[in-house]
Formats: structure tokens, sequence, C-alpha cells
């Protein structure tokens, strides 16, 4: 993507493809007002207008700092050409991908149009829809979990991999999760930048995050399930995992204590901060 994130603005779900393509111009206001971070965007959106529950944060983004006033969460100009606009999805998932396949809380259909657009942020009152289901219990379920995750400090967490990958998540903002791991395919991170040189499978840059952990399930070596998705831990009432690894099987570290290891399970939980010095073992 061009341009680091400025910040965030919501709009109605039904407007959002056109005002991504016309620009953004605001009712009343003689400015453009801007939140940093999308939840807040979201949540100030649906405060001012209660009737439009379901919405879309585009990012804002290559705006010059001098517009941009922080401290009134505003851009000091009376419109944003779409140039400044995007829609933050990182890639479209195939149909072949997801057809046929149903709400993994409700077992219910899921319209097409709503589903493989990794990386939009998709809001209903305030909270992000890992699951874009229109079931209302799915919705509800959601919804209290973006208020546990809002009411729980985020922690600050690191993750290794290739300076290829890393190239690309530090252009999008973005960590998706991957296909497998020790508890399913998640995002996996660890305590320290040292503790990712014997965890990561793919090594060369080290990103500094922060991670939304909410409530975790606590789990050791003995209790590894491949299996696991988001769904599953939703339904169990925890939004990530936290894993005991014990000591270390082999390298230089062997013998001594692996450190502990979060995962999460989506990628709205995960913001990341910047690149980090390596620290390997001596």
């Amino acid at each position: 993507m061009d341009g680091a994130t400025t910040g965030y603005i919501a709009v109605a779900k039904g407007d959002a493809d056109h005002i991504e393509v016309d620009g953004y111009r605001p009712k009343v206001r003689d400015h453009v007002p801007i939140a940093f971070s999308p939840t807040a965007a979201a949540r100030a959106r649906f405060r001012n207008h209660p009737e439009e529950e379901e919405m879309i944060v585009l990012e804002v983004h290559s705006v010059e700092e001098k517009l941009v006033d922080r401290e009134l969460g505003r851009l000091n100009c009376t419109q944003l050409a779409s140039r400044h606009l995007r829609s933050g999805m990182v890639f479209e998932r195939k149909p072949v991908d997801y057809e046929d396949v149903p709400c993994h809380l409700c077992g219910g259909e899921i319209p097409p149009s709503e589903r493989g657009k990794v990386g939009r942020w998709h809001f209903w009152k305030g909270a992000f829809l890992v699951i874009p289901c229109a079931n209302l219990e799915c919705r509800e379920r959601q919804k209290e979990r973006q208020e546990w995750l809002d009411a729980t400090p985020p922690q600050t967490l690191y993750h290794q991999t290739d300076p290829e990958s890393a190239k690309k998540i530090l252009g999008s903002g973005k960590m998706i999760r991957g296909r497998c791991g020790v508890v399913g395919g998640g995002i996996y991170f660890a305590e320290t930048p040292r503790e990712t040189e014997w965890k990561a499978e793919s090594k060369g840059i080290v990103l500094e995050c922060q991670v939304k952990t909410g409530r975790h399930l606590l789990l050791d070596r003995s209790k590894e399930d491949p299996s696991l998705t988001f769904a599953d831990l939703l339904r169990r009432g925890h939004d990530s995992v936290l894993m005991d690894r014990g000591v270390c099987m082999k390298g230089p570290h062997k013998g001594k204590k692996a450190g502990n290891e979060w995962i999460v399970y989506s990628w709205d939980q995960v913001q990341v901060l910047k690149e980090v010095p390596r620290d390997p073992v001596p």
C-alpha cells in the first residue's frame, strides 16, 4: 500500500465504495473528522449516527501533517480526495476458499459478497466483525469480544519473519494469520526479541507489535491442538492463547526456558509498531 496511515474515517456501509472512489465531504462540518484507531472511528460514527448500525472504516493516508489536528481529532480541510482514502484490504480470497462454507459460529449462510475481503475494517455497533455473519447472536458475541479486547490493556510482543514478509506487513500495517501451528493457524508472538530467535520459522526481521490479548486460554506443551480456530476460541470465551512452551529442546538455548508464546487468530488484534534489532543468542 502507498503511504503511511494517518488515521481513520468511519462511513455508512452502503456509502463506502463510492466514497473510496469519489472522496469524502462532510455534510455539516467545515472540517474532516478523523480518529486514530479504527475502533475509535467506528464508535464515534455509531454514537453520532445510531441509526447506522453497520459501517466500514476507511484508512486515511499520505496527508500532509500540517493538516492533522491530533488534539481535536480532525483534518483542517473541507474535503478529502479519494487518493487519500483506501479500504485497507490486503487481498481478496477466491470464492473457492469459502463457497459452501457456513458461518463458523452459528452454521448459517454468509452472502458471498460479504466474504473474502481480508483487511477491510467492517464494524457493527462499534464492534469489529471478524465473521461477517448477519445472525444477531453471532454479532452480539463479536460485540462482547470487542468489549473484552478494549477493556484489557494491549501487550507489547514480538514476531520475527523474513525480510520480504516483513516489508508486506509494514506496508499494509496488518499481520495475517498463518494456516497452521501447534495451536492452529494463528499469529504467533514472543515476549522478547531474543525469544523469537528460537520460535520463528522464518527469520531476518523482528517486528514490535501491540497485541490485544483479551481473555486468554492458558495451555502448556501437553495440550497442543493444531485444529484450534478463532471460532473455537470465541465459543469457549477466549480471545487468545498463552502457551507455556517449557524448555528449549535443541539449539544453543537447549535446556533453558523457552519463554511464553502468545497466539491470536485475527489481524484486528495486532497493531504493528516498528522493526526492532534482532537479539540472537551469543
